[in-house]
């Protein structure tokens, strides 16, 4: 279910300035969109390596879909990552996909 509602917010523009606290002055495309999101978790996670490694292996890949991916090695099982990180890392993507549907799409 997160990974249908990532793909229906990410797959078109978004209006900002919405009220949210994002503070952002243009609308961003869904590719930065993914690029925003992957920076702010690897800083949001910074201080625990097997998450912080694993999104930073998604950080060298193609710009685009990169949140997508992250869903897809969790969904596969291929992340490896513990069940508390994997857990903590839902649970940040929810709450940045129900921002983003409620200020802005």
């Amino acid at each position: 279910m997160l990974c249908g509602r990532w793909l229906r917010v990410s797959r078109r523009g978004i209006a900002l300035g919405s009220g949210c606290g994002c503070n952002f002055d243009v609308a961003i495309e869904s590719g930065q969109l993914d690029e925003l999101l992957l920076d702010h978790y690897i800083d949001l996670f910074s201080h625990r390596p097997n998450l912080s490694k694993w999104l930073n292996s998604h950080a060298d890949k193609t710009r685009s879909s990169r949140v997508d991916r992250l869903l897809q090695d969790l969904v596969e099982g291929t992340s490896r990552l513990p069940l508390d990180d994997s857990n903590d890392f839902m649970s940040a993507l929810e709450v940045s996909i129900s921002s983003i549907e409620e200020y802005h799409v």
